[in-house]
């Protein structure tokens, strides 16, 4: 990580340390919305759906549910913002990753000053 760090610092300056820092800050938004919006309707989903199984015994309407249902619902939550969030993240690593030396098998190199701004990167 020191490693890492100091080379990105040496080559880039502060400013390489910050690289993807707007693409990171919208997307984070809309992201945190969805999450949190669709896990509260995932758990409601749920909690109906238990009420409606026979033989749950569920008499309190406020009945918490299972360590599996909730992580099932946050993983739900969570894809579901990601599916949507993803193209916003893909251009918050290009931004983050121009202009650095990587290893051929994992694709061209994105040159420095290959963007000149997020809708540049997002065409």
């Amino acid at each position: 990580m020191r490693s890492a760090f100091v080379g990105i610092f040496n080559s880039r300056g502060v400013r390489g340390l910050y690289a993807g820092l707007s693409p990171t800050l919208i997307e984070i938004i809309p992201y945190a919305g969805l999450q949190f919006g669709t896990y509260d309707t995932f758990k409601r989903w749920t909690m109906a759906w238990n009420q409606t199984r026979p033989g749950v015994g569920n008499t309190s309407p406020d009945r918490s549910l299972s360590s599996f249902q909730l992580f099932i619902c946050g993983l739900a939550a969570g894809t579901c913002a990601k599916v949507v969030c993803h193209p916003m993240d893909v251009i918050k690593k290009r931004f983050q990753v121009e202009g650095l030396r990587r290893h051929t098998r994992y694709g061209a190199r994105v040159e420095e000053g290959a963007y000149r701004n997020m809708y540049d990167a997002f065409t």
